[in-house]
């Protein structure tokens, strides 16, 4: 039981980050086209 609630808080983990980092590209992206 632990071990399982252990992998999916890592699974929320490396989504999270994989979200932020998607983010963080776009905003990238939006800077360079901006004037």
């Amino acid at each position: 039981m632990q071990l399982q609630s252990h992998k999916r808080y890592i699974k929320d983990v490396v989504s999270q980050s994989n979200y932020f980092s998607r983010n963080c590209s776009q905003n990238q992206v939006w800077s360079k086209t901006k004037p």
